[in-house]
C-alpha cells in the first residue's frame, strides 16, 4: 500500500489515497486484532514457554504476561499510527507526524507517573531522579508497574493514533 500511497500522492489523487489507505487499514485489522486478542488471551502460556526456567519462576511469569497483556492493547494503534504517518509522509508533510509523536511522548511520560506506582527517592538522590519522584507522588493514580508503563505506552500510542487521524482527515477535508 506504501508505494500506492506515495505514486498517488505525488499525483495528488486524494480519492485514491483515500482508497489506499482504507485498504491498508483495513489488512491492517486482519493481520494485527487477531494478533493482538492472541498476545491477550495466550500471554501466560507464551511467556511460561519463552522465559520459564532458571531464576524466572511462576511469579516473573504472571508479572511478564501482563506487562505483554499491556503492550498488545496498544499493537493496533502503533500499526495503524505508522501507516498513517506513512501517508502524511507520502503528502509530504513530515512535520505533523513529529509534532504529534512529541504530544504522545509527553502523554506516554504523565501516563507512566499515573499508572506504574509511586518511584521512590532515596535520600541522597538529585536532580531528575527527585522531580520524577515528586511528580510520580502527585500523579500517581493504580500501582501496575511494569504492566502500568506498557498499558502507558499502549495509550500513548492511541493519542498518537487520535491525532494522526483527526488530523488527517481534517486534511482531506480541506484538499478535496
Amino acid at each position: 500500500a506504501l508505494p500506492s500511497l506515495a505514486t498517488q500522492a505525488q499525483r495528488r489523487d486524494l480519492e485514491g489515497v483515500s482508497v489506499s489507505l482504507g485498504f491498508a487499514l483495513r489488512l491492517v485489522n486482519l493481520v494485527i486484532l487477531p494478533a493482538a486478542a492472541g498476545l491477550t488471551v495466550l500471554a501466560v502460556p507464551i511467556t511460561a514457554v519463552l522465559f520459564f526456567h532458571g531464576a524466572f519462576n511462576a511469579a516473573h511469569v504472571r508479572a511478564t504476561a501482563t506487562a505483554l497483556q499491556g503492550f498488545a492493547v496498544g499493537l493496533w494503534s502503533v500499526a495503524a499510527a505508522r501507516l498513517l504517518s506513512s501517508c502524511f509522509y507520502a503528502l509530504a508533510d513530515t512535520r505533523t507526524p513529529v509534532y504529534t509523536g512529541a504530544v504522545a511522548f509527553v502523554a506516554n511520560v504523565c501516563l507512566s507517573l499515573m499508572l506504574m506506582g509511586e518511584i521512590t527517592a532515596g535520600a541522597d538522590a538529585h536532580g531528575l531522579t527527585q522531580l520524577f519522584a515528586g511528580l510520580s507522588r502527585s500523579l500517581a493514580v493504580r500501582d501496575l508497574g511494569v504492566t502500568g508503563l506498557a498499558l502507558a505506552a499502549s495509550l500513548a500510542a492511541t493519542v498518537n493514533l487520535v491525532l494522526l487521524g483527526g488530523l488527517i482527515a481534517l486534511d482531506f477535508r480541506f484538499n478535496a
